[in-house]
Parts: structure tokens; C-alpha cells; sequence
């Protein structure tokens, strides 16, 4: 599963290039400023941390002209218009709770969840296979430990 660590700002600003107006199943008010200046400063933050991380770089041959990753766009762009959104609760040993979500648009399948206080982790899950047995692995449930098990009705 192929995936990055994203900070607040830039997630913040790679979601006002595909003019998201909201995160199905994320609250956090720092990824949609709403003031002016909140705005300059997270979305200017963004921008900068994107084109120090190689994520957004200068077109060759066209100054002044910007591409951002392909890979990276893919997959804000399925973050900001899913087809289903599927959110996973967990708890960890010592009884932290945690939220992972999945967006399916089309054909990708993006996974989300907070990483810390100030960034997200978002990765590629290759297909409907791959999400059952990351759901599975998160909720800690094994074929195993069901085999066997059947109802009849009388």
C-alpha cells in the first residue's frame, strides 16, 4: 500500500485546488479556513511545504507555470467527490480512539486517517481485495478464527 504523510496546511491547500468544500467524515477546521487571512497563511504554508517536498514543481520551459504530482491530485480528488465513504473506528492498546477512512471513486480507493495533531496519512489501496483484508487486519478479525462457524434454520 503505497502512501505519504501529508501536514494540515498542505492537505488544506491540495484541497482548494480541487475546490473541495468539505472532508466527508473529517472535522477539522484547519483543512477549510474561513478567514481571509487564515486563508493566505495555511494555503501560502501549504504551497511552500508541497514545492519544498517535490510534490509541486515548475513546468520546464514555462515559467511561472506549476504541475502538481498526478499520483498525489488522483487521490485528493477522490478524497474531495467519493462515490462511498467508509469509516472504520478503532481503539488502540491504550484506549485511543481512532477514525480510518476509506474513499472509493471510480476505480481508487484512498485510505485517511489522522497521523498526529498536525498531519494525515493517506495511501493508495489497490482494490476491493486489498480493502477487505486492510479492514480485516485494522478490526482484528481473521478468517481463522471463524472457520467453521455456520446456522441452519429448523
Amino acid at each position: 500500500m503505497e502512501g505519504l504523510e501529508l501536514s494540515v496546511p498542505e492537505l488544506a491547500y491540495l484541497l482548494t485546488l480541487v475546490r473541495a468544500s468539505g472532508l466527508p467524515g473529517v472535522t477539522d477546521p484547519r483543512l477549510f479556513p474561513e478567514t481571509p487571512t487564515t486563508q493566505k497563511n495555511t494555503y501560502s504554508k501549504g504551497r511552500e511545504l508541497l514545492e519544498a517536498n517535490g510534490w509541486i514543481t515548475e513546468v520546464a520551459d514555462h515559467k511561472g507555470e506549476y504541475d502538481v504530482n498526478s499520483w498525489l491530485f488522483g487521490m485528493v480528488a477522490t478524497l474531495a467527490d467519493p462515490e462511498v465513504v467508509v469509516v472504520t473506528f478503532r481503539e488502540d492498546k491504550k484506549g485511543r480512539r481512532q477514525v480510518v477512512l476509506h474513499y472509493l471513486g471510480g476505480e481508487q480507493i484512498v485510505e485517511l486517517f489522522a497521523a498526529s495533531k498536525t498531519s494525515y496519512r493517506m495511501a493508495i489501496v489497490l482494490g476491493i481485495e486489498m480493502l477487505q483484508r486492510r479492514l480485516a487486519q485494522m478490526l482484528e478479525v481473521s478468517d481463522a478464527a471463524h472457520r467453521g462457524l455456520f446456522t441452519l434454520e429448523e
